[in-house]
C-alpha cells in the first residue's frame, strides 16, 4: 500500500496524529529509525497507526458504540464499508443512530440497503417507539424495491414491525415471487394474533402446492403460529391434506418439515381419531406431532394418548435402536401431555402399566448405560404422572430401577423438588414438603426447589422466597427472582423483600450475569416501590445491553425519568477476543457423546467473535463432562452450562454477531437471555425455526451427525468438543 493512500485514510477517520506522522514519513523524515534503516520497507509503527475501516468498524461493534469511525464509514465511497458500518450500528442497537440507517435504505447499491434493512430491524424489535416509523418505512420502500434480497429483508422486517396496517400490501405477495419472505412475515404476524379469517385464507394456495417446498413449510409453520386455524375450513382442509400426502409418500416422510407443522396446527380443529389412528404408521418427529395436536385437541384426544402409551413404550423397548433413537421422544413427550390429565382413573390405570413395563430392576434384560438411562427417563416420567394424579410423593421418589448413572442423586432429588409444586394440595403441605429442598447441599436441587414454590399461588411462599434470595448461588437467586415476579400480587407492599432484592441487585455483575440482573430488576418492578428508583436509572445507563433494556422497562412501568447517555462495553470487562483478530480462525468442530460425534462447520467470517469464543472454551475442555440439559423434540437440543439448569456460563457474556441467515435444521446458535448475553451455552435447531432468525447469533450449522442430535436425551453428556487442527484456515482480509 501506498504513503499517500494511508494518508488519505487517516485524513479521512480524523486521526491527526497519525496525519502529522504519514506527513513526516513522507517528507523523508526518518524519525530515529536509524540512518542506515532501508527505505524501501513500510514503517510498521505507520501502518499499525491506521487500521483499516473493517477493524474500526469491528472494534467499534465489539465495544457496543457507535463511533466516529463508523458514522464516517457510513458515507465511505465503498458500498461493502457502508455495508458493514450500517450492519455494525444494527448489532449495537443503538436507537439515535437510526436516522443513518434510514438513509443508507435509499442507497444506490442493494447490498447497503439489504444491510439497512436488517440492521434497522434489528433496532426496531427491542424499542416500541421506533417499531410504527420502521414499519412505514419498509412499506414505502417495498413498493419501489426491484432487488429480491432487498424486498426479502424488507418484507420478513414487515413482518417483525409492523402492526397489521400492511396486511394489505402483504397478502398479494404470497402468489408472487416474494412468497417465501411473505410467509415468513405472515407467520411473524399471525403469533402476535392480528390476523383475520380472510388472512388465514391466503394460506391455501401455498400449501397446495407441490410436496416439500419451503412455501409449503412456511404455510403450515404460519398456520401454526397463527392458531384457531379452525376458523377457516379451507384451511383445515388444506392443511389435512398436506398431512395426508406426507404420510401416503413414504419416501418423504422423514425428511418432510411441512408435514410436522400441518399435524401441530391442526390440533384442535379436527376430530382426535385421525391423530390417533396415524401414531403407529409416523416417523419419530412425526409422531411427536400428533402426539402435540393429541394433547391439544381437549379432554377426548388425551385419553386418547393415554390409551396409546403402553403401545408406544412397547413398540420403543423391543428393540435397542429404538431404545437409544429418537422414537424415545414419542414416549416422554406424550407422557408429558398427560400431565392436565393425571387425575382421571383411566391415565392413572394406564400410567400404572407404563410403570411396571418400565422397571429396569425386574427386568430380565442387562441395559448398557445408555439403554439404562431411557429406561429410567420414562420409569421417572411415569412415577411422576402417577404422583400428580394420586396427589402425593410415592412413585417419584424411588424412581429409575436400572440406576443409570447420567441421572445422578441431584438430578433425582431435583426431579421429585419440581414435582411437588405441580402437585394440587394446600400450600402449607406443599412449602413443608419443600423445606428439605431448599437447604439442600447442591444449588441444582435448591433450584428446582425455588422453581416448585413458584408454583405456589398463596402469601405463605414471602418467607421461602425471602431466604432464596439470600443464595449465593446466581441461578438460585434468578429462580427465587423469577418466583417473586410470579407471586407478586401476594408480595406487594413487602418493603424487607424490596430491600434485599436491591441490596442483592448491587452486588450483580450485569456483564457476567444479565439474566440474573433483570430478573431482580423485573422483580422489583413487578413490586413496585418507587423508593428503587435511583438504582434503576443508574442501572438505564448500564453497559450491558440487557440489562439496560430491562431497567429501563421497568422505569417506564413506575414512572421513571431514563436517563439519556449509555456506556460502552468497557475493556476491562470485555471477553477476551483476541482470537477473534487471528489470521487464521476454525473452520470445523466436533462434539463428542456417547451417542456419536457431531461435526459442525463454524461461520468464522461472519461471527469470528463467537467462534473464536467457542473454539477458546473447547481449547480450555470447558465443555468436557457438561450435560445437554434442555431437548425439546421438533425443537432445539441445548448444552454448554456448567451448572445444568440453564443459568449458568462461562463467568463473562459476549456481544451477540446477528445476521440474517435462516436457521435451518442443523443451525447451531449461541443460546441468549436478552441481547448480548451470549457465553457457553448452545443449541442445535432439530427443524426449520424462522422466529429464531436474526434474533440469535448463528455461527454454524451441522454438516455430519444430524442423526445423533436427534438420538440425544436430557442429561446426555458432552464427552468433548474439539478443533480438528486441519479446520484452521486463513481469513480473508477485511475490506480496505
Amino acid at each position: 500500500m501506498q504513503p499517500v493512500d494511508l494518508l488519505r485514510r487517516a485524513v479521512r477517520f480524523g486521526r491527526p496524529a497519525s496525519c502529522l506522522l504519514l506527513l513526516s514519513t513522507l517528507a523523508g523524515c526518518t524519525c530515529g529509525a536509524g540512518r542506515d534503516a532501508p527505505t524501501d520497507q513500510p514503517d510498521q509503527r505507520v501502518v499499525g497507526l491506521s487500521p483499516t475501516p473493517g477493524e474500526l468498524i469491528q472494534a467499534a461493534e465489539w465495544r457496543r458504540r457507535v463511533t466516529i469511525d463508523v458514522s464516517v464509514a457510513t458515507r465511505d465511497q465503498s458500498a461493502g464499508i457502508r455495508a458493514r458500518a450500517a450492519l455494525a450500528i444494527g448489532r449495537i442497537g443503538d436507537p439515535e443512530h437510526s436516522e443513518q440507517l434510514f438513509r443508507l435504505l435509499t442507497d444506490g447499491h442493494a447490498e447497503v440497503r439489504a444491510a439497512a434493512a436488517f440492521a434497522l430491524r434489528l433496532l426496531a424489535i427491542d424499542d416500541q417507539a421506533l417499531r410504527l416509523r420502521v414499519a412505514r418505512a419498509f412499506a414505502a420502500r417495498l413498493a419501489g424495491e426491484r432487488d429480491a434480497v432487498v424486498r426479502q429483508r424488507l418484507i420478513v422486517g414487515l413482518g417483525w414491525t409492523d402492526d397489521g396496517a400492511a396486511r394489505e400490501q402483504l397478502r398479494p405477495l404470497i402468489s408472487s415471487a416474494d412468497t417465501t419472505a411473505a410467509l415468513t412475515a405472515w407467520g411473524l404476524l399471525g403469533q402476535r394474533k392480528i390476523l383475520g379469517p380472510k388472512d388465514l385464507r391466503a394460506l391455501v394456495e401455498p400449501l397446495e402446492r407441490q410436496v416439500d417446498t419451503a412455501p409449503q413449510l412456511l404455510a403450515a409453520w404460519a398456520a401454526f403460529r397463527a392458531g384457531d386455524v379452525g376458523r377457516d375450513p379451507r384451511l383445515v382442509a388444506a392443511l389435512q391434506r398436506t398431512a395426508e400426502r406426507c404420510f401416503e409418500l413414504t419416501a418423504l416422510k422423514a425428511q418432510n418439515q411441512a408435514c410436522l407443522w400441518a399435524v401441530r396446527a391442526l390440533g384442535g380443529a379436527i376430530d382426535p381419531i385421525w391423530f390417533y389412528r396415524r401414531l403407529t404408521s409416523a416417523t419419530p418427529r412425526l409422531r411427536v406431532a400428533l402426539i402435540d395436536a393429541l394433547a391439544h385437541s381437549e379432554q377426548r384426544g388425551g385419553l386418547l394418548l393415554a390409551r396409546a402409551l403402553p403401545d408406544l413404550w412397547r413398540g420403543v423397548a423391543a428393540n435397542h435402536h429404538r431404545l437409544v433413537g429418537p422414537e424415545l421422544h414419542a414416549v416422554l413427550a406424550a407422557v408429558e401431555a398427560l400431565g392436565d390429565l393425571a387425575t382421571k382413573p383411566t391415565v392413572i390405570a394406564l400410567a400404572r402399566q407404563l410403570l411396571e413395563l418400565s422397571d429396569g430392576g425386574k427386568s430380565v434384560v442387562k441395559y448398557r448405560e445408555d439403554e439404562a438411562h431411557s429406561v429410567d427417563l420414562v420409569h421417572c416420567a411415569a412415577a411422576a404422572l402417577i404422583d400428580r394424579g394420586l396427589r402425593r410423593v410415592q412413585h417419584s421418589a424411588y424412581c429409575g430401577t436400572s440406576r443409570s448413572t447420567l441421572l445422578t442423586v441431584p438430578m433425582r432429588r431435583a426431579f421429585v423438588a419440581r414435582l411437588i409444586g405441580k402437585l394440587d394440595r394446600q400450600a402449607k403441605w406443599k412449602i413443608t414438603l419443600l423445606e428439605r429442598y431448599l437447604l439442600d447441599d447442591d444449588p441444582l436441587v435448591r433450584e428446582a426447589a425455588v422453581a416448585s414454590v413458584a408454583e405456589i399461588d398463596d402469601r405463605l411462599t414471602l418467607l421461602p422466597l425471602t431466604k432464596a434470595l439470600e443464595d449465593k448461588n446466581p441461578s438460585v437467586l434468578g429462580a427465587a427472582a423469577e418466583a417473586v415476579k410470579r407471586q407478586a400480587a401476594h408480595l406487594l407492599g413487602q418493603r424487607g423483600l424490596v430491600k434485599t432484592l436491591s441490596r442483592r441487585l448491587a452486588g450483580l455483575n450485569p456483564l457476567v450475569d444479565p439474566e440474573v440482573s433483570c430478573s431482580v430488576i423485573g422483580a422489583l418492578g413487578k413490586l413496585r416501590d418507587r423508593q428503587v428508583l435511583p438504582q434503576l436509572v443508574a442501572l438505564a445507563d448500564s453497559s450491558s445491553r440487557a440489562v439496560r433494556t430491562c431497567a429501563r422497562q421497568v422505569l417506564d412501568q413506575l414512572g421513571g425519568r431514563l436517563p439519556r447517555s449509555k456506556q460502552p462495553w468497557p475493556s476491562r470487562a470485555l471477553p477476551d477476543l483476541s482470537w477473534a483478530k487471528q489470521a487464521a480462525l476454525p473452520k470445523r468442530a466436533v462434539i463428542v457423546t456417547p451417542k456419536g460425534e457431531i461435526t459442525i462447520e463454524l461461520f468464522s467470517e461472519q461471527t469470528p467473535a463467537t467462534v473464536a469464543n467457542f473454539a477458546r472454551l473447547a481449547a480450555r475442555r470447558f465443555y468436557r463432562g457438561l450435560v445437554f440439559h434442555r431437548v425439546v423434540p421438533n425443537f432445539v437440543v441445548q448444552g454448554g452450562d456448567p451448572q445444568g439448569t440453564g443459568w449458568g456460563g462461562p463467568g463473562y457474556t459476549i456481544p451477540c454477531e446477528l445476521t440474517p441467515r435462516p436457521f435451518e435444521r442443523g443451525s447451531v446458535g449461541m443460546a441468549l437471555a436478552g441481547r448480548d448475553t451470549g457465553g457457553s451455552q448452545f443449541f442445535i435447531a432439530v427443524t426449520r425455526q424462522p422466529h429464531l432468525d436474526g434474533r440469535y447469533t448463528q455461527f454454524g450449522r451441522v454438516i455430519a451427525g444430524m442423526d445423533v442430535v436427534d438420538r440425544l436425551q436430557v442429561a446426555d453428556r458432552i464427552l468433548d468438543v474439539h478443533i480438528p487442527s486441519r479446520s484452521y484456515e486463513k481469513r480473508p482480509s477485511q475490506t480496505d
